[in-house]
């Protein structure tokens, strides 16, 4: 989960960076992580530390 915290500027952010660490002993499925870009806001996703952490880079993050 993360937040994001709307200011004067708007309801909507810049590009943003999520970083997402498994827990011990999981690695992320190579395979599935191109559908992550699917998303209409996720520009790339890459791993990092032998697949144990996911990043992932959004367009923009949106404050309902």
């Amino acid at each position: 989960m993360f937040r994001f915290v709307p200011g004067s500027y708007g309801n909507e952010s810049n590009m943003a960076v999520m970083e997402v660490s498994l827990p011990s002993g999981f690695t992320a499925d190579r395979d599935a992580l191109p559908s992550l870009e699917l998303s209409q806001n996720v520009r790339r996703v890459e791993t990092k530390d032998g697949d144990t952490v996911v990043v992932l880079y959004f367009d923009k993050v949106l404050y309902f």
